[in-house]
């Protein structure tokens, strides 16, 4: 859970930075392929047209079970608040997928994630327009952050 709570970290992590926390979660042999998925995943995120962007990762509930030669596949639901130019902008569930293998500690041999699954509004609710949530959140940060939103 704590490879998902870091995620806005990562978000905004220069480059050295990003190589040493995958370097810390990674099983051995796979942190280039780790570091260069983050990365792609990163890059389109942060150049995207109306940023700068950051966001928020809530983890909501896990699942965990065996997998292939020894490994455990850990499912995290996660709500996630997008801020584009430090304003709430969008929020979505998805579910994050990570496969451990324990050697030296548990590390992460992949990661993938998926949509959903989804929760509606509560009926009737009005979505609160970026700039009044921004000016309501201000000095909040994500639980789990000690310098603040990201």
């Amino acid at each position: 859970m704590a490879i998902v709570a870091a995620e806005p970290e990562l978000v905004v992590a220069s480059d050295e930075r990003a190589t040493e926390m995958v370097g810390a979660w990674a099983a051995p042999g796979t942190a280039g392929a780790l570091l260069a998925g983050f990365r792609a995943e990163r890059d389109a995120f942060v150049g995207a047209a109306g940023g700068p962007y950051s966001l928020w990762v809530a983890p909501l509930a896990a699942r965990a079970g065996p997998g292939a030669g020894g490994a455990v596949e850990v499912r995290v639901w996660c709500a996630e608040v997008v801020l584009a130019q430090g304003r709430p902008s969008y929020a979505l569930f998805m579910t994050q997928d990570l496969v451990m293998a324990h050697g030296q500690g548990w590390r992460l041999v992949s990661t993938g994630s998926t949509d959903g699954p989804s929760v509606g509004p509560l009926a009737g609710s009005v979505p609160t327009p970026a700039a009044e949530a921004a000016a309501a959140l201000a000095g909040f940060a994500p639980l789990g952050t000690a310098d603040g939103p990201r």
